[in-house]
Order: structure tokens, then sequence, then C-alpha cells
């Protein structure tokens, strides 16, 4: 069922960290991300209409919406659309990123079924199965907090008597009559909910695509606890789960630079536009805004927020995670353990020492103080 996957999971249920990308994928399926196995020229002409509509046409229109009736704006109304047209900007750059990782996606999910197969003990799978479903939970937040402020839009332009969005049209003139209102008004919100869907995908693949990789490095450090405790497990037995660990270890390093060009570029961009987008939206709340407005104001800072912070949160909470794997390995059972085995412990310490961090373009770390300085600044 649809809403399995959101569900508490029971002691029986055991599902790959494949799943946490559920409702991601019905996202990917409906903006064109995800050909299906039948209809695919279909599909990709479809896929074309959205890049047109969602990467060309919205920013391109807003701007022109924007230049053509500068005049008759009141600056409440040019700083929400200014804030909207520098967010979409940005929005069309990161699309376009992604779609250069698309061909990757397929390769992410292989090394997520590798990794859920040294996880063979009950707990580790529930560990799983929970965090499946805390990942799907967070699409739907998300999900709720960016159609909260699409629907906002909507009900501030018809209780202004005017689109919403007002985007360039030179086909149909929108004062004219209260049918062409509506008419443009349903154009910009077909547009605008494929771009809305669009930016939901970016931000939350970064959050559930981090939580996986905790996931896992937590499994490995409970894992590595367990060294050498069963007092009928042999030297060979033990150098053998050793090695499993270093080839699980491996693995999660690969899942992690598998996207790391990816994170370095759409953050970069949204650091670099999360100043100014944040700045437009404090003067117009505090100076112009009504109590429309100003309730639409108040939710798009929320969503503006969750575009950066909860990754940055998570990417700190990964370093730490890198630590106590690091500390878990030094204080395992090794002593009274063959040379073999302390020379190659040696080595995963000194590998897990080196924490997994993410930058944007290659200049900012991702992470708290970044985003709060960027924020700040």
């Amino acid at each position: 069922m649809i809403f399995e996957l959101l569900r508490k999971p029971g002691p029986q249920d055991m599902k790959s960290s494949t799943d946490a990308f559920t409702y991601f994928e019905y996202g990917m399926t409906a903006v064109g991300w995800l050909p299906p196995s039948r209809g695919r020229k279909l599909y990709l002409m479809f896929r074309g209409l959205v890049i047109i509509w969602c990467i060309v046409y919205l920013p391109f229109g807003m701007i022109m919406g924007c230049v053509k009736d500068i005049k008759d704006y009141k600056p409440g109304e040019f700083l929400t659309l200014l804030e909207t047209v520098l967010n979409d900007a940005g929005c069309s750059l990161k699309i376009l990123a992604l779609y250069l990782y698309l061909p990757k996606y397929e390769k992410t999910k292989n090394l997520l079924e590798r990794l859920d197969e040294f996880c063979v003990n009950k707990a580790d799978r529930h560990t799983i199965r929970y965090w499946v479903t805390r990942c799907n939970v967070i699409f739907i937040i998300y999900s709720f907090l960016y159609y909260g402020y699409f629907v906002l839009s909507f009900l501030n332009g018809a209780l202004h008597k005017m689109p919403p969005w007002r985007l360039y049209n030179p086909f149909i003139d929108w004062r004219s009559s209260t049918t062409n209102l509506w008419i443009v008004s349903s154009i910009e919100i077909i547009i605008l909910s494929f771009a809305i869907v669009q930016q939901l995908l970016m931000d939350v693949f970064n959050v559930i695509y981090c939580l996986l990789l905790r996931v896992h490095l937590k499994n490995l450090r409970k894992r590595v606890q367990q060294f050498r405790t069963d007092p009928e497990e042999t030297e060979q037995e033990s150098y053998d789960e050793l090695t499993k660990c270093i080839t699980q270890h491996k693995l999660i390093l690969e899942y992690a630079d598998l996207v790391r060009l990816l994170f370095s570029f759409n953050t970069f961009v949204q650091f670099i536009l999360i100043g100014a987008i944040l700045g437009c939206t404090l003067v117009n709340l505090f100076f112009f805004a009504d109590f429309w407005i100003g309730l639409l104001c108040v939710v798009y800072i929320f969503g503006l927020m969750s575009q950066t912070f909860p990754f940055c949160y998570v990417c700190d909470l990964i370093i730490n995670d890198c630590d106590r794997l690091a500390l878990a390995l030094f204080h395992s059972n090794w002593t009274g353990s063959s040379r073999r085995y302390k020379s190659t412990l040696i080595q995963f310490i000194h590998n897990a020492q080196q924490p997994i961090t993410f930058t944007a373009g290659s200049i900012f770390p991702i992470c708290m103080q970044t985003n709060i300085k960027v924020i700040k600044f």
C-alpha cells in the first residue's frame, strides 16, 4: 500500500534501504526524471516539455513579467516576486546539475543493496526499517511545507485579483476579463506545480541520502564493537570479520563519493542565493507585508531554511559518526590478537579517522557553522 512505509515498523517488517526513496521516485516519475520501461519516447517528450517550462520559461517569464509590470507593483508585491525570481533562477541551475547525476542514481541504489547485505542480524535490519520510515515521513513533511507556500501564493493572488506569480504571457491579457485571469492563473499553477516538485526533490534528496549514510555508519560501528567478543571465535574468523567490515567501510565511502559533486554545486548555489532571498523576505515581512503576504513570508522563510539547515545539520552528524567509528575501532578487543590482525586494524583506524565531509563549490564546508555564517551575512 502507498502509506505502508509511513507506519511504525513492526518486528517482522524488514525493508531495503532503497525503500527510503519510494516517495522520492513517485515524484521523479511525475516530473519526467524516471522513465518507465514502456512508452519511453512519449515520456521523454514529456520530460522535454517540463524542462522547457521549468528551466527555460519559468525564470524568463518571471523576470519579463517583473520588468513589464514594474510600475504596477506595490513594494511588498515586488519583494515577494523578487525572492521568487532569485529562488527559481537557482532552482533551474540545480535541476540541470541533477539531470547530469541521474545516470548514477541506479548505482546509488545498487550500493545501498550491497550495504544491506552486511546487515545480517535483526537489530540492524530493524534500524534500516526504522530510518526508511523516517525518510519517507520527511518527504511528506517537506511536501506539506512546499505546497503550503504554493497554496498560500495562489490564495494571495486570488484575493488581490491577479495571477499568483505574474509570469510573462504575451498571448492572454489577464486584466481584460475574469475568465482570462483564471486561465492565466491555471497556466501558472500547472507550471509552478512541476517546479515545486523538482525543488522538493532536490532538497529532500540531500537529507535522505545522508540519513541512509548515517544508518550504515551506525550499523558498522555496532559491528565493530562486537570484535573478538565471542570466546569460541577463532583467530581466522576474527580476521575475516575485520576484513568484511573494511569492505563495508569502503562501500560507504564509495556511496559518499557518488554524489559529492552534485552536493558541492547545488549547495554552493543555495549558499550564494540564501542571503539575498532571506534579506528580501525579511524586509518585506517587517515593513511592507499585509496579513496574507506576511503569512506567505513566514512559510517561505521556513521553506528557505529547510533547503540548507537539515542537510548541514546531518552533515555535522556524519562527521561525529566517523569520529565515533574510529573510537570504537580503537576501543575494540584487539589485545591478544595476531600481528596481522593488529596491522590491518591500524590501517582501518587510519582510514576511519578521515571524516566524510562535503564542500560547497570546493570552498565552503557544508556544516551548521557555514550555514549560520551565510544566513547572518
